[in-house]
C-alpha cells in the first residue's frame, strides 16, 4: 500500500544519495592525493634547486680561493 511504496521510495533516495556520497568521498580523496603529488613535487624540486645552488657555490667559492674548480 502507501507505506510500503513510501518506504520504497525512502529506500531509493538513500540508496542515490549515499552513491552520490560515495563518489564525491572518491573525487575528493582522488583530489587530495593530487595535491599531495603536487606537494612532493614542489618539495623535491626545492632540493635539487638548493643542491645545485650549493653545488654552483662551492665551484665558485673554490675556484676563487685555491684558482681550481673544486
Amino acid at each position: 500500500g502507501i507505506v510500503d511504496d513510501l518506504s520504497k521510495k525512502i529506500e531509493v533516495a538513500y540508496a542515490g544519495n549515499n552513491g552520490m556520497l560515495r563518489e564525491q568521498l572518491e573525487k575528493r580523496r582522488a583530489q587530495n592525493e593530487i595535491i599531495r603529488y603536487k606537494k612532493d613535487l614542489s618539495k623535491l624540486a626545492k632540493t635539487e634547486e638548493t643542491k645545485q645552488r650549493r653545488k654552483y657555490s662551492c665551484k665558485f667559492t673554490c675556484t676563487s680561493i685555491s684558482g681550481k674548480g673544486g
